[in-house]
């Protein structure tokens, strides 16, 4: 094997997996995090292994670790550099060492969605199929050679989460694949497609992150979908009545039970939406509207039409066919 070094340089499931599968190098092994979570699988696997572990928390400081890294080298030594689920970007006189091969996976089909989030655009998009990318890191961010891809069909039914960890499973399965090429430098990497579409930041959201009500269900479904994933994504807003509102919860297809204290149930077309005001303006049941009707198959849940109302004062829009509970005054 060619390497004199092999860094491993992420965090979460994908990276600790690629580690447990080169675990026969260990001595030739280097483990980083750029920013980790509080807990960090990866550092505790390291510490149960007696394996070199490195954390970061400013950009520069891996910068400088990896130039000492490539300085303490003999010139004819290579390292390998794995970049999985990680954040941090190489800079270019990094890219640059002759030295140091880099590889990252993207969990897209690049060149599509170049960027972080991916799998929350593949949902908003309504994509039918996605998929992962290993490719050779370059000076334009996730455009370097492509080494392999492989594709996922894409339910409608996925959660952001639920894709995302359905991707690093790929993602390992692709690694596995080209391991052994990998580490012999026998790999024939292909040029990646060129694309004009900039790569998406973290602060971009699919509709800056707030639900039209006027979208039909499949829009609605894809964009509640595409933002499940607590911990990663902010909660998805919605504004009804001059009001704002985050949404705390949802269902498709099955009403939400019990129902939380001071929120308010969003219903249309079969999908459930549960919503919490948002710096604790008036409730909306302090708003007089007129007894509406609605659909029959909806009796069961809404038996006292006075305590349904219309998403558009005064009088339900039958463009958007939703309808806004209050908990409080409804008797089911």
């Amino acid at each position: 094997m060619p390497y004199q070094t092999i860094i491993l340089i992420g965090q979460g499931t994908i990276a600790l997996n690629v580690l447990k599968n080169l675990l026969e190098y260990a001595p030739k092994l280097c483990i980083l995090s750029y920013k980790p979570h509080s807990f960090c699988i990866l550092k505790t696997f390291c510490q149960a292994q007696g394996l070199p572990y490195k954390s970061f928390q400013e950009s520069l400081s891996v910068t400088t670790f990896l130039d000492s890294i490539d300085s303490n080298n003999s010139n004819n030594s290579k390292t390998l550099i794995i970049s999985a689920n990680n954040h941090y970007i190489f800079p270019a006189p990094i890219i640059s060492k002759p030295n140091l091969t880099i590889i990252n996976f993207h969990n897209a089909l690049l060149p599509l969605y170049k960027g972080v989030n991916a799998p929350m655009w593949s949902i908003y998009n309504q994509d039918t199929y996605t998929g992962i990318t290993w490719h050779l890191v370059s000076t334009q961010l996730d455009s370097g050679a492509i080494l392999i891809q492989k594709q996922l069909p894409l339910s409608p039914k996925y959660t952001c989460l639920e894709l995302i960890k359905a991707l690093m499973a790929l993602g390992i399965e692709a690694f596995l694949q080209i391991k052994n090429d990998l580490l012999h430098n026998n790999l024939k990497p292909q040029a990646m497609p060129p694309s004009s579409l900039p790569p998406n930041k973290s602060s971009d959201l699919p509709n800056q992150g707030i639900l039209d009500i006027n979208w039909n269900r499949d829009q609605i479904s894809a964009f509640l979908r595409s933002m499940d994933a607590i911990g990663v994504l902010p909660r998805p807003q919605i504004s009804l009545n001059a009001r704002h509102y985050s949404i705390t919860n949802y269902s498709i297809d099955k009403p939400i039970t019990p129902l939380a204290p001071n929120t308010f149930l969003l219903l249309k077309e079969g999908i459930y939406m549960l919503l919490a005001l948002r710096g604790g303006g008036r409730r909306t049941n302090s708003l007089k509207f007129p007894p509406i009707h609605f659909p029959t198959s909806l009796s069961h849940l809404f038996p006292n039409p006075q305590n349904i109302f219309p998403t558009h004062s005064p009088y339900p829009s039958t463009a958007n066919n939703a309808y806004l509970v209050d908990p409080q005054r409804l008797c089911v």
